[in-house]
C-alpha cells in the first residue's frame, strides 16, 4: 500500500495599498457641490500631501473671484468643469487680477530669494507641482497690468537691470507634465506664463547673470518641468498670449488653440509699457513669446492665429530652435 507524502505548501498574501481617489465638487449654489471655493476644494484635495487621481469639479457656470493656487502638495489633480467641450456659457470662471506678486522691486529686494514673486504672478497657478490637468475653464485676469522698476537685477555693474512684467492668467511655474486644454484665457498681461526654469539637471545655469547665490532658484531635477500640452483653447485678449521665460528642461505642445487679438489693449497702455523701464521697448505684445529660451524646443502646430500684434516674439536669447 503506497503512502502520499503531502507537502504543506505556504501560503503568502502579499497587501496591495489600494489608493482611492476622490472627487471635490465645487458650487456657488449651497448645497449642490462639497465647497464654495475652489481653492478650498483644490486645498482640501491636497491635505494628504498628493492629489494624485483627485479632482475637482466645478459643478456650476459661476464666476470665482478668487485666486487659485494648485502647488506640490497636489501633483496629479485636474481642475476641471462639469463641461469642458461646451460653450464659454457654461464654464465656470475664475476671475482675479493679481496685484501682489510683484516683488522684486529694488536692488536690494533682488538680493533676498524670498521676495522674488514676480513669475508666480497668476490667477490661476501651477508651482512645483506635476501631472496636473487644466480643463474647461474660463480664466479672467480682469485687464493686463504692468509692474516694474529699473536697477533691479545685478548684472555687471551692481543694480544694473531692469525688471518689468505683467499680470498672469495661467502661470505655470517650476511645474512638469501640466495639460491645460478647453480652457478660455484672457484679459492678461501673459495669457498663459510658463517659467520652467530648471538650475538642477545638467543644463544647470543656463543664464549666467543667475550665478550669484540670490539668483538661484531650488533645483527642480532634471527632466522634471516643462513637457506641458497646451491644446484646444481660445486664448485672447491679452498682452501675449503665451510667455515662455527661463524654459530651460523638458519641451512642450501647443496645437489645436484658437489665439487671437493678443496685443496691448490700447495706444495708452502701449506707451506706458515702452516707458516704465529700459525692458519695456522689448515688450511690444503678440502671440507667443519666448525670452531667455534657448535650450527646451516648443512644438507649435494646427493652431489658428488671428489679430495678433506680433506672432512670434523674441527677447534675450529666444528660443530659435521651436518648431
Amino acid at each position: 500500500m503506497s503512502r502520499k507524502a503531502w507537502k504543506v505548501v505556504p501560503l503568502v498574501f502579499l497587501a496591495a495599498q489600494i489608493i482611492f481617489a476622490a472627487t471635490y465638487t465645487v458650487s456657488k449654489v449651497d448645497g449642490e457641490g462639497m465647497f464654495t471655493s475652489v481653492q478650498a476644494a483644490v486645498t482640501a484635495a491636497g491635505a494628504d500631501g498628493s492629489g494624485d487621481g483627485d479632482t475637482v469639479e466645478i459643478l456650476d457656470n459661476a464666476i470665482y473671484d478668487e485666486q487659485v493656487t494648485i502647488d506640490s502638495t497636489c501633483s496629479g489633480l485636474t481642475v476641471k468643469s462639469s463641461n469642458p467641450t461646451g460653450t464659454s456659457k457654461v464654464k465656470p470662471t475664475i476671475r482675479h487680477q493679481d496685484k501682489e506678486n510683484v516683488h522684486p522691486l529694488t536692488c536690494e529686494e533682488a538680493k533676498v530669494h524670498q521676495e522674488k514673486a514676480f513669475d508666480m504672478n497668476g490667477a490661476l497657478r501651477v508651482m512645483r507641482a506635476r501631472n496636473v490637468t487644466i480643463d474647461g475653464l474660463i480664466v479672467d485676469a480682469v485687464e493686463p497690468w504692468i509692474f516694474g522698476a529699473n536697477g533691479v537685477w545685478k548684472g555687471d555693474q551692481d543694480c544694473e537691470w531692469p525688471l518689468q512684467h505683467g499680470n498672469g492668467g495661467v502661470t505655470l511655474f517650476v511645474a512638469g507634465d501640466v495639460v491645460v486644454r478647453n480652457c478660455d484665457i484672457k484679459n492678461a498681461y501673459m495669457g498663459i506664463a510658463v517659467k520652467d526654469r530648471n538650475e538642477g539637471g545638467i543644463y544647470a545655469n543656463a543664464n549666467t547673470g543667475d550665478v550669484a547665490p540670490e539668483n538661484i532658484v531650488p533645483r527642480a531635477g532634471f527632466g522634471k518641468t516643462g513637457n506641458h500640452l497646451i491644446e484646444n483653447n481660445r486664448i485672447h485678449n491679452n498682452s501675449f498670449g503665451v510667455y515662455f521665460e527661463s524654459t530651460w528642461d523638458l519641451g512642450s505642445v501647443i496645437r489645436y488653440n484658437l489665439i487671437y487679438e493678443n496685443h496691448h489693449p490700447t495706444t495708452a497702455f502701449a506707451q506706458d509699457v515702452k516707458a516704465l523701464t529700459g525692458e519695456g521697448k522689448n515688450q511690444a505684445g503678440g502671440a507667443i513669446a519666448f525670452k531667455d529660451h534657448s535650450l527646451s524646443p516648443i512644438a507649435i502646430y494646427n493652431n489658428t492665429f488671428y489679430k495678433n500684434f506680433i506672432f512670434f516674439v523674441g527677447g534675450w536669447r529666444p528660443a530659435y530652435h521651436c518648431l
